[in-house]
């Protein structure tokens, strides 16, 4: 019997597991119901999870893949906005924090593609380390009542991410110039 598992793709079986857990996040926390929030905090915590995991992996196993480099930041943006999304829609979050971390999302996914045409990799940066650990800790308290915080959370993020991406563009200008390299 031949075996259709390899460890060689468990990074990017990992990313995909994330692509397919985002939309039945969204369901879950569209339904509005208290219950059914704690269920997919709960599938989000696991989901993000395999983020830490399939990097650990890939560097610690040397099983990095372009598909990996392509496919997990979309996933990472997928399973946030899963959230985000079904947050606005039931008015707890307004759509101005969507679009801030949105827009600053596109604009940092637009940098690295741009540096990568040109063979060069623009690293994570720990204002948007910071701006993902603070919204993943709202997403996972506002379901178990910690309501005030969470949303001190999301707003918090946003303003984050709006200095992350300040931070990227200021950081990467000379390079985007063309007048030289990352540092």
């Amino acid at each position: 019997m031949k075996a259709y598992f390899s460890k060689k793709y468990l990074p990017n079986m990992l990313t995909i597991s994330r692509i397919v857990l985002s939309p039945i996040i969204y369901l879950l926390f569209s339904m509005g119901k208290d219950s059914v929030d704690k269920i997919a905090a709960i599938i989000f915590i696991l989901a993000s999870v395999t983020d830490i995991l399939d990097g650990m992996i890939a560097r610690r196993m040397d099983l990095a893949s372009n598909f990996g480099k392509v496919v997990d930041p979309i996933a990472d943006k997928l399973l946030m906005f899963s959230v985000l999304l079904p947050f606005v829609e039931r008015g707890i979050i307004t759509s101005f924090v969507l679009y801030v971390i949105f827009f600053r999302d596109m604009v940092v996914m637009a940098l690295r593609n741009l540096a990568a045409s040109k063979g060069t990799t623009l690293g994570s940066d720990m204002s948007g380390k910071v701006k993902t650990f603070v919204l993943f800790m709202s997403v996972c308290i506002y379901p178990f009542g910690y309501v005030k915080f969470a949303l001190y959370g999301f707003y918090l993020g946003a303003l984050i991410s709006v200095f992350s991406g300040v931070d990227y563009l200021i950081k990467y200008s000379k390079f985007l110039s063309g007048g030289g390299n990352v540092q």
